[in-house]
């Protein structure tokens, strides 16, 4: 289930708009403890978080942009209801980071 928000997450930040949080939420569909991925995905290299005035803006990092191209290879999104090729993503990542 964390792995099919994660991909929506990067995939909404692959446009190149830097959102804010609260943007980023709403436009994704996640109240409530929808707040948690971006501090995942900030955690793990793929998202890049900056304070403007009040504002925290979320974009993809290099690693980010590796992941959703990869994604975007294999096409992740047309079968975003199953978990197995996002898992299979995260365990390419891992490999590469070793």
């Amino acid at each position: 289930m964390e792995e099919k928000a994660l991909a929506r997450l990067l995939k909404t930040l692959g446009t190149g708009i830097g959102y804010s949080t609260r943007k980023l939420l709403t436009r994704l569909g996640a109240y409530g403890y929808g707040d948690k991925h971006p501090l995942k995905a900030q955690k793990r290299g793929l998202v890049a978080r900056k304070s403007v005035k009040n504002k925290v803006f979320n974009n993809l990092t290099e690693d980010g942009n590796k992941l959703l191209k990869l994604a975007r290879e294999i096409g992740v999104y047309r079968s975003i209801k199953t978990t197995s090729p996002i898992y299979f993503l995260f365990i390419l990542i891992k490999i590469n980071k070793n």
